[in-house]
């Protein structure tokens, strides 16, 4: 759960870092550079790597899922006196 959250800092950090810089350059009516857009482009996997572990935490680890009573697989039931005689027979 901490790797997920870790890469996800680090894209919310890089995405900022573009956004004022761009922000910066728009203000003084600068042409974005290409060094901003490989720096986008690797954002935009950092993106999907940190949407691939969010989804690896729902999916595979069921994080944040509510489980329903449809979804629980049924079990064998045993009574009290099933249990106790099995137990009693095992003990002799």
């Amino acid at each position: 759960m901490s790797d997920h959250r870790n890469w996800a800092l680090a894209t919310a950090v890089i995405w900022w870092l573009i956004a004022i810089w761009e922000g910066w350059q728009a203000w003084q009516l600068k042409p974005p550079s290409k060094l901003v857009l490989a720096v986008m482009l690797a954002a935009v996997v950092l993106l999907g790597v940190t949407g691939w572990k969010g989804g690896e935490l729902v999916y595979r680890h069921g994080i944040g899922v509510q489980r329903t009573v449809s979804t629980v697989q049924p079990t064998k039931q045993y009574s009290m006196r099933y249990s106790l005689t099995t137990f009693a027979i095992n003990i002799c």
